[in-house]
């Protein structure tokens, strides 16, 4: 059957589930505490809107998020190779991200992280899910001697 109002491209049920995992990961990350300063504690979505601009303190960990999104992209559209390595990389950026040790504050400047949260564990589970879950979907199409899922 023929769907009329949307597109989408036939999704195994596998990579529907590994895509809604690490989108609901990544979803309750925005919603809950990434880190503590001495001041206040930071929430998720603010680093989300903001966290672009930790460049100017060499802090490249947001640039995690672009990846993770091309990842769950290319999963969706049968890429699992390509989502491997979107993903994979999202990991790291994400786990470099614990690295920081100030972030600039509105206020004060520069603020010294105290303590990191569970926003910051759900948000780098969210791109291990999509990496660990992609990789196993393109080893599995490679294994089986299906190629053109694998890539």
């Amino acid at each position: 059957m023929k769907r009329l109002l949307w597109p989408l491209p036939a999704v195994s049920l596998t990579a529907r589930l590994i895509a809604i995992a690490s989108i609901g990961s990544f979803v309750s990350s925005l919603f809950l505490p990434a880190f503590f300063t001495g001041s206040r504690e930071w929430p998720g979505f603010e680093l989300f809107l903001m966290g672009w601009l930790g460049t100017t303190m060499l802090q490249f960990g947001w640039y995690a998020n672009p990846l993770l999104f091309a990842s769950w992209w290319l999963g969706w559209h049968d890429k699992y190779a390509a989502a491997l390595l979107a993903g994979g990389l999202a990991t790291l950026l994400a786990l470099s991200a614990r690295l920081m040790t100030t972030v600039m504050d509105y206020s004060s400047g520069g603020a010294q992280i105290t303590a990191f949260a569970e926003g910051f564990t759900l948000w780098v589970v969210s791109c291990a899910i999509a990496a660990v879950g992609f990789g196993i979907i393109a080893a599995w199409s490679f294994l089986r001697g299906s190629p053109k899922n694998a890539n």
